[in-house]
């Protein structure tokens, strides 16, 4: 920063509970901004003394020197006016922009003026600008929080900070959608503007290529893994209804087997975060054994077990297909760990790998139309709306599966891209990357907030243009709530729309013949059962016994139709299990 003057926040970053993507992220980010240490002084103000003392001890043991000159001070929020009265803030930094973030904003135009010395109001200094990132965008209760963002409070340098291309699409549909919805003038309803800047990766935390193969042995000893053996990793919280249902990758890798992939010679090693008492590793180590797949789980492991699996993998999997997904941080940590990725073409995954050259996207399919999903979102917990739209979201499973076996029969492959990965995550997704572009913006949002202020007036919005325009959108629909597909339909490669539907053509897979005639059985989770009635299941297969396009499986194209959206769910359930195959 040009100005040596103080970052705050009202958020630790350091947060506690599970080790799940957000925590991780905050954490490594505040890390990193502190290592860098481009502000004279850094200040928080958290939500209780308990909270703050916890807080001051953790940034005492850690950064020690920056302790010893006194440049932290954590406090309270009620300590927050009187700070803001005596000091000059470059920003103020949020570790999500969905919470706090306009009370601070509507805390700000109260107390400071937009340029310092101006006769001002209990600000001492400039006019700050209120950043903070994205994390997960799809929960329903998230809604509300985004539309008040629309005001006229909000400055021209305030920035909500999204990860990837697709949460930053998916924020400009939010906006569209509550501007449509409640007919708001944008001059007079102003949005902060969206900063695209992807998270970041610690090399120091992952096996560089030099240490690869000692450490690899030593956890593949510990894994009972042969050294010879193939090793495909995931790594992510082992969740079907909030990361990625694992079921369409055994089906990919009984595929992968009959492309070249050496039966009997790979493990698949599942790692990640797990709720005390959840039963689905057991459930996924009873599966794969049944469809004869080695698979070795490893729960919540430690940091130093992290670096080794990543040291033990030759490739990395995640076939994500969840919306509660947003950026794809184990992606960064499986390219700076030397490994290529095979991995489904949705949401920010597709701004980390290159496709041919880092790793392979797999192609992915989704809803058009969600009126049943919509009009529950908020009704159900979220695991419920996230389970039901993700079980109708479709990782290409022949492609994974190709992808797959050309790179476990490909060792030159494999470390090529592997080697391709790593350059580009320590060329550009580092946190030291991350950091330089945050203190980049900051400086240039300052400048922008110095010279505007709020852009409206407190007291002087025009009646007339929020005047209540019911029919709009159609009277059963809340603005509020705008439908899955309008917002996350850029995640995937294509939508289920009427004219895919005439396109794409799909028969039944041997797997989809064998549940037909009895010889195999399909596995549905909790809370979707009612969306898949088996005696509907078989009458869809045997209809698609021969070619036929997808518009012959479905009813007359109604979006608005619950009924629709049943058929069209058993469909794309239907080919996200390789159940229905696409015909070329």
């Amino acid at each position: 920063m040009a100005s040596k003057r103080i970052w705050a926040s009202l958020h630790p970053f350091f947060e506690g509970g599970g080790i799940l993507g957000r925590g991780v992220a905050n954490a490594e980010f505040l890390t990193a901004l502190l290592q860098a240490d481009p502000f004279a002084a850094y200040h928080f103000f958290l939500q209780d003394q308990a909270q703050a003392d916890a807080l001051t001890a953790r940034l005492a043991e850690r950064f020690p020197a920056l302790a010893a000159r006194g440049a932290f001070m954590v406090g309270t929020r009620f300590d927050l006016p009187a700070a803001l009265a005596r000091h000059e803030y470059a920003c103020f930094h949020l570790s999500d922009y969905v919470a706090d973030t306009v009370p601070l904003m509507r805390l700000r135009n109260a107390l400071c003026t937009s340029r310092a010395g101006d006769g001002g109001s209990g600000c001492a200094g400039k006019f700050f600008p209120v950043t903070g990132p994205t994390h997960s965008l799809s929960y329903a209760r998230y809604a509300p929080f985004f539309f008040g963002l629309l005001w006229e409070g909000v400055s021209p340098g305030d920035a909500m900070i999204v990860t990837s291309r697709a949460a930053r699409d998916a924020m400009s549909r939010y906006f569209a959608a509550f501007r449509e919805g409640y007919a708001l003038d944008q001059a007079a309803f102003p949005e902060p503007g969206l900063e695209l800047i992807p998270l970041g990766v610690n090399p120091a935390a992952f096996p560089a290529p030099g240490e690869k193969g000692a450490l690899g042995a030593s956890m593949r000893e510990e894994l009972g893994l042969r050294r010879d053996e193939l090793v495909l990793l995931v790594f992510a919280r082992i969740s079907h209804y909030s990361k990625m249902d694992i079921l369409p990758l055994f089906r990919a890798l009984i595929r992968a087997q009959a492309q070249g992939l050496p039966h009997g010679g790979y493990t698949l090693v599942m790692a990640g975060w797990v709720e005390d008492g959840d039963t689905m590793p057991d459930t996924y180590r009873t599966l794969a054994a049944n469809l004869g797949i080695r698979l070795l789980v490893v729960p919540s492991p430690p940091d130093a077990v992290r670096k080794k699996l990543f040291a033990a993998a030759d490739i990395f999997l995640s076939p994500v297909d969840n919306p509660q997904e947003t950026f794809g941080l184990s992606l960064l940590e499986a390219g700076v760990s030397s490994l290529p990725v095979v991995a489904s073409d949705f949401d920010g995954y597709r701004d980390i790998i290159i496709d041919g050259e880092t790793g392979f996207l797999a192609p992915t399919l989704g809803p058009a139309h969600t009126p049943e999903s919509d009009a529950l979102s908020g009704i159900w917990f979220d695991n419920q709306y996230h389970l039901q739209l993700a079980q109708q979201s479709v990782v290409d499973v022949p492609r994974l599966a190709a992808a797959i076996a050309r790179l476990a029969g490909d060792v030159a492959l494999r470390e090529r891209m592997g080697a391709n990965a790593r350059e580009r995550v320590t060329g550009g997704f580092t946190w030291e990357h991350c950091v330089e572009r945050h203190c980049a913006l900051w400086e240039a949002l300052a400048r922008k907030a110095e010279r505007a202020g709020p852009s409206g007036r407190a007291g002087h919005t025009d009646p007339a243009l929020v005047a209540g325009h019911a029919g709009h959108t159609g009277t059963h629909r809340h603005p509020l709530f705008p439908a899955y597909p309008r917002i996350f339909g850029g995640y995937y490669s294509e939508l289920l729309s009427s004219e895919a539907a005439n396109a794409i053509s799909v028969r039944w897979s041997e797997a989809g013949e064998a549940v037909y005639r009895g010889r195999d059985f399909p596995v549905v989770y909790a809370g979707v059962e009612r969306l898949v009635p088996l005696d509907a299941l078989k009458k869809l297969l045997f209809r698609a016994r021969k070619p036929v396009p997808l518009a012959a499986l479905l009813p007359a194209m109604d979006g608005e139709s619950a009924g629709y959206e049943h058929a069209a769910f058993l469909v794309l359930w239907a080919l996200k299990q390789d159940l229905l195959e696409r015909v070329s």
